[in-house]
């Protein structure tokens, strides 16, 4: 019944808080709650357990034959954290596109999730015997290795993930906050200008870009008027900031004053859709 009434779900969801106004209340648990859609596209909310058990077997099994379908349910389940629910749908979304990295990949991290990370490495060596290299593929084989403690060569890996494709998002996020943790934020600032560098890499330079005008904005004591929208000759380590300047005079997001320096990503992995 609840997969005829509830469409997609939002992924990400957090937990609903409890506002018990007894001392009964007060000692039951918190339920966790996720937002759903109808068919007329209300938003509403339920249990997520519920929706576990109830929905989620309904949605893989009208999705089993379906590789986007399918694709879409199982990502935003393991965003969810259900990554046993998901396994056997993952490797079903691997069987659906056995050229398609988004199906090996989806399938590794479920692995990985459930404590298998040298299965999840032999699925992502697989798909790169099979069908070549990709910048996924490769930044998930490193977290694979990773996760199994092989560090060394997961960092080789991941330098070649980055080489492959340097503007992969997670796996250069990745990479920078490894160097950092390990070598302090200058250390970070080097290792960007590296990858920089690399044939086809643009968004190093936007990283770049946004420190040094993060810089900037430190030095002139936190002042936000207009002139400190203003991009500064910034040498050149940081040749983008041209970049920036037209990022900003279209309102890129991005650009969009600089605040913060770009975060590490939560999440090791990556993962595409097409």
């Amino acid at each position: 019944m609840f997969g005829g009434i509830f469409g997609k779900k939002r992924a990400g969801a957090k937990p609903q808080a409890s506002s018990p106004t007894s001392k009964a209340s007060a000692a039951q648990p918190s339920v966790e709650m996720i937002r759903v859609y109808d068919n007329f596209g209300r938003e509403l909310e339920m249990p997520k357990e519920e929706w576990r058990t109830r929905v989620l077997p309904g949605a893989i099994q009208g999705a089993w034959n379906d590789a986007d379908r399918l694709y879409s349910v199982v990502a935003g389940a393991l965003g969810d954290g259900l990554f046993s629910d998901v396994l056997a749908a993952a490797g079903r979304a691997a069987e659906l596109e056995p050229a398609n990295p988004r199906g090996a990949c989806v399938y590794a991290i479920a692995l990985m999730k459930v404590g298998r990370p040298e299965e999840a490495e032999r699925v992502l060596a697989s798909y790169v015997e099979r069908n070549g290299e990709d910048g996924a593929v490769l930044t998930n084989l490193a977290k694979a290795q990773a996760e199994r403690g092989d560090e060394v060569q997961s960092g080789r890996t991941l330098w070649r993930a980055l080489e492959v494709d340097p503007n992969q998002d997670n796996g250069l996020g990745w990479y920078w906050a490894l160097v950092r943790e390990r070598d302090g934020d200058a250390a970070g600032v080097e290792a960007l200008r590296g990858v920089a560098n690399l044939p086809g890499s643009w968004r190093a330079q936007l990283w770049l870009a946004r420190l040094a005008l993060q810089d900037a904005h430190a030095d002139a004591g936190g002042r936000a008027d207009a002139d400190e929208r203003r991009p500064r000759k910034c040498g050149p380590p940081f040749r983008s900031a041209g970049l920036v300047h037209a990022a900003l005079r279209c309102g890129c997001s991005w650009a969009n004053g600089w605040r913060q320096p770009h975060q590490s990503i939560d999440r090791h992995w990556e993962t595409r859709s097409g």
